[in-house]
C-alpha cells in the first residue's frame, strides 16, 4: 500500500471518531493537515541560497508516475541587479519534508523565464506552466528531461505558446465530462472568470483552433478536476483567493457554470493557490508565507491536504 494511501486512511478515521462537529461547520484546521513546503534554488548569479520564503508559491501538481508533487514559484524579491520574477519547480514527495531537487525553468531558446508561473499541470508525456509576466505564455517541458535534471539545474521548454487571454492557471481535464484537454484558466476578480480548454494533437502539442470556452467563478487561482472511482463522476475543484485581508474559498462544483446548487464551499485561510489531487486527497497551496506578502492577514507557508471525499459531503 502506498504511503499516501495509509495517511488518508488514518486521517479518515481520525476524522470520523473526532469529536462530534457537524461536517457542515467543519474549520479547516479540523478538516486539513500540513505539510512543509521547503522551497529553495541555489542562484548562480549571487552564490547564496535564497531563503525560503524569498519563492513566491504559485501552481501545484502530482506527477504519479514518480509520485511527486511539483510546486511552481516565482522569485519575490528583487536583488541587487533588478532581478524578479525568475521562475523555478521544486519537487517533494507527497506527506514528506523532504526537497528531490529544484530546477530553474528556461523558454525554448535557452534563456531564462521570467513570470509568474502561475499554474502548473501534467499530461501523458510534458510539464505545462501557464506564467503571465509581460505577455501571457504557456510553456511546455518534457517529463522526461525533468525526471533526469540535477538539482539547482536547468530544463528548457520545449515549445511556449502566447495567447491573447491571460494564462493564470491550467489543468488537465483527462476523464472528465469534456474529454482530454489542456484548460487554460483566466483569472478575473468578483463575478466570473473563463477557462479555454485546447486539445492536444498526436505527439501531444497543443492545438491552438477551436478552444471549448467555459464560465467558471471569479478569482480563481488554481483548478483541477476529479474523478470519483465510485461513480465516475466529474468534480472541479477552484481556489479562491481575495487578496491578502480575505479569507480564500475552496469549491467543488460538478460542472462547469456558476448555476450549481450542490457546490460545496468551505472557507481557508487567505491567499490559496493552486490545487491538485494525490489519490484521495485534496492538496492546496499558498502564497501568504511569502516575504512579499508579509502584511498577509495570515502567512502560512505549508501545503495542506484533506480526504477529498469527505469533503464531498460538506453541506
Amino acid at each position: 500500500m502506498p504511503k499516501w494511501a495509509f495517511s488518508l486512511i488514518l486521517i479518515c478515521f481520525l476524522l470520523l471518531v473526532s469529536s462530534p462537529v457537524s461536517a457542515s461547520i467543519a474549520s479547516f484546521g479540523q478538516i486539513f493537515k500540513s505539510q512543509p513546503m521547503i522551497i529553495s534554488h541555489q542562484m548562480q548569479d549571487s552564490g547564496t541560497k535564497l531563503l525560503v520564503n524569498e519563492w513566491v508559491p504559485q501552481g501545484l501538481v502530482y506527477y504519479s508516475q514518480k509520485n511527486w508533487l511539483l510546486v511552481s514559484a516565482y522569485r519575490g524579491i528583487t536583488d541587487k541587479n533588478g532581478t524578479r520574477n525568475e521562475t523555478i519547480i521544486t519537487i517533494t514527495y507527497p506527506h514528506s519534508n523532504r526537497v528531490i531537487k529544484s530546477v530553474k525553468l528556461l523558454d525554448d531558446q535557452g534563456k531564462q523565464h521570467f513570470g509568474h508561473a502561475g499554474g502548473i499541470t501534467v499530461t501523458d508525456k510534458d510539464l505545462w506552466v501557464a506564467s503571465t509576466g509581460k505577455k501571457n505564455y504557456v510553456l511546455q517541458y518534457s517529463l522526461k528531461d525533468l525526471e533526469q535534471s540535477q538539482n539547482e539545474g536547468t530544463i528548457k521548454a520545449k515549445r511556449v505558446y502566447s495567447f491573447q487571454h491571460k494564462t493564470s492557471h491550467v489543468s488537465w481535464s483527462k476523464g472528465s465530462s469534456i474529454g482530454d484537454r489542456l484548460c487554460i484558466g483566466e483569472y478575473q476578480k468578483k463575478e466570473k472568470g473563463a477557462v479555454y480548454c485546447y486539445s492536444l494533437d498526436a505527439n501531444g502539442y497543443m492545438i491552438r483552433a477551436n478552444p471549448i470556452i467555459h464560465t467558471i467563478p471569479g478569482d480563481v487561482q488554481g483548478m483541477s478536476f476529479y474523478q470519483d472511482p465510485q461513480n465516475l463522476q466529474t468534480y472541479i475543484i477552484y481556489s479562491r483567493s481575495f487578496g491578502r485581508k480575505l479569507n480564500s474559498k475552496l469549491e467543488i462544483h460538478g460542472d462547469f457554470g456558476l448555476s450549481d446548487q450542490n457546490k460545496k464551499q468551505l472557507t481557508i485561510p487567505t491567499m490559496s493557490q493552486g490545487v491538485t489531487t494525490v489519490g484521495p486527497a485534496l492538496y492546496v497551496n499558498f502564497e501568504s508565507g511569502a516575504e512579499i506578502y508579509k502584511d498577509a492577514k495570515q502567512n502560512i507557508y505549508s501545503l495542506y491536504y484533506a480526504n477529498l471525499p469527505f469533503l464531498l459531503q460538506l453541506k
